[in-house]
């Protein structure tokens, strides 16, 4: 995609992302969340949940970008979660505009995220609302 995130319209695709989490990778992550809940650490081991969140975001898309002084907030997000992640399985993360909308005078996208892994099971839905605003 060559337009910038503020210039997408409904339906719409970002670029999609595919990663594996190692055990050390989420290891790392969940010490940094001081969550040593053994789930995320026995055999086979859940990719922590908000590792999952993070790479999700819209601006993990190796198509992001934003117009020279602009900047994104997220207003509002929804996030339902179906299956856990496996660590060492392949996660796909797809992104499209599924809306834009007005309110308070202000532009809205809704961006969705889908997660599967590699099987093409469902792992996580996320729809983020998302402002783009010019620096003044």
């Amino acid at each position: 995609m060559t337009k910038f995130a503020q210039d997408l319209e409904t339906g719409d695709a970002l670029a999609p992302l595919s990663f594996t989490v190692t055990p050390e990778w989420n290891q790392q992550y969940c010490y940094a969340q001081e969550d040593f809940d053994p789930r995320y650490t026995g055999t086979p081991a859940e990719v922590h949940p908000t590792l999952l969140l993070s790479m999700s975001a819209n601006t993990k898309s190796p198509g992001f970008k934003l117009a020279p002084d602009t900047g994104s907030i997220l207003s509002e997000q929804l996030c339902r979660f179906f299956h856990p992640a496996h660590v060492g399985k392949r996660i796909d993360v797809a992104f499209r505009v599924t809306r834009i909308y007005t309110k308070q005078e202000k532009r809205f996208h809704v961006v969705e995220s889908t997660v599967t892994d590699e099987e093409g099971t469902l792992i996580l839905k996320r729809e983020s609302h998302l402002i783009f605003g010019r620096a003044k």
